[in-house]
């Protein structure tokens, strides 16, 4: 959204959301929206659930009724938050609540805003949901529709343990809770210094997040200190699996990898990628597009909102974004991220309207580059096929 009222952007919101006589339904009962229950529940007041399955109608989960979409014929000034991640349901939503004169965070809102501003509001905490720190963008795999580029990177990078060290004292010092703090590359186990990085978060940092992972490609077998280390401070390692996709032929080394957590009781995340979403897009169109048409590729973007990048004493909101940047791919637009070495009095509340996805233009410069990119949903590629 276009970053109208810096500092004051969601205060009529907050006044709502913080109202505790405010009844809401909320959109969407999979696995994001039970989580949401789970974890407010007692915070606000929940009316039911509704949800577009035909199946699932007339079911509960906890206290609460499944119904069907059709309430809004029945209740006309029900509020709505929204739980759900895809962006083709999210667009189906928004586009059956514009039906009925729904107005964004007024009438309903997005799950993630709700969390953040009620926290930041009732606290003035700001908890956020997903961190991603890249320690190097050097890779062990060359895939051709990397979401992050990486065959394409110009500019190699392994940060160094200073460095690492300078961002995450910079970012902790305006963020008061992460639920998932996550390592990533390239391939970080690469990284020659990511046990020295681990330890220092966790020995300064352990109560600020309740998840730490490293994100792997599973081509490189942990030694034996890194196990320690995994074991000592309950991280989870996450090996993204592409032996599913008919284009993958490389070696991963996931049953060793397997074997190695398993005995070490380490957790264990994998995410089974067979396909891949197309981000390429035709910048040449993107730079002609009207500002119009860059903020709803923006808005409905799966790669904006779910997650923020910090790199070089920065926060993006784009993991594509920050990696093109630190590659050499893109010029970095200043008004496209935000500065944490910057010392604004309301620097926390710039962050939390800043990772709400408030920016300059309602978009960034760098929404050009996926401009033709038209509901990314549909456009499927076999993950990991090797350019070399």
């Amino acid at each position: 959204m276009k970053w109208t009222r810096k500092g004051h952007q969601f205060d009529e919101a907050a006044e709502i959301i913080c109202n505790k006589n405010t009844e809401y339904y909320i959109w969407g009962a999979g696995e994001t929206g039970n989580r949401f229950l789970e974890k407010n529940k007692n915070l606000f007041k929940i009316k039911g659930i509704i949800d577009s399955n035909k199946d699932l109608i007339g079911e509960r989960i906890e206290d609460f009724e499944i119904v069907s979409p059709d309430i809004l014929d029945k209740e006309k000034n029900i509020k709505i938050i929204i739980t759900v991640f895809s962006p083709a349901c999210i667009e189906e939503i928004t586009e059956r609540l514009e039906i009925y004169d729904k107005r964004l965070n007024v009438d309903y809102f997005y799950f993630s805003l709700f969390e953040r501003v009620y926290n930041f509001y009732t606290e003035n905490k700001l908890k956020l949901a997903q961190t991603d720190i890249m320690i190097t963008n050097i890779c062990t795999l060359s895939c051709e529709k990397c979401l992050l580029q990486m065959p394409l990177i110009k500019k190699k990078k392994m940060y160094n343990l200073e460095e690492l060290k300078i961002n995450i004292d910079k970012f902790f010092k305006y963020v008061d809770y992460v639920d998932e703090l996550h390592i990533v590359g390239g391939e970080p186990l690469i990284h020659n210094k990511i046990i020295d990085f681990i330890m220092y978060i966790n020995d300064n940092y352990s109560d600020r997040f309740h998840e730490m992972d490293i994100v792997s490609n599973a081509t490189i077998v942990p030694s034996q200190e890194l196990l320690k280390i995994l074991k000592k401070y309950n991280i989870t390692f996450i090996i993204s699996n592409y032996s599913l996709s008919e284009a993958f032929n490389e070696r991963q080394e996931i049953i060793t990898i397997k074997k190695l957590l398993s005995e070490n009781s380490i957790n264990l995340k994998i995410r089974e990628q067979k396909e891949w979403f197309d981000f390429q897009g035709n910048y040449v169109q993107g730079k002609l597009a009207t500002k119009g048409k860059l903020k709803s590729l923006f808005d409905l973007c799966p790669c904006v909102g779910k997650t923020i990048t910090i790199q070089n004493e920065k926060i993006y909101l784009c993991c594509r974004q920050a990696a093109a940047i630190n590659g050499g791919l893109f010029s970095d637009a200043s008004y496209d991220y935000l500065d944490i070495n910057n010392s604004y009095d309301d620097m926390k509340k710039l962050l939390l309207e800043f990772s709400l996805c408030c920016t300059l233009n309602g978009f960034l410069e760098y929404c050009k580059t996926c401009y033709d990119v038209k509901h990314i949903y549909k456009r499927i590629v076999p993950a990991a096929k090797q350019l070399r």
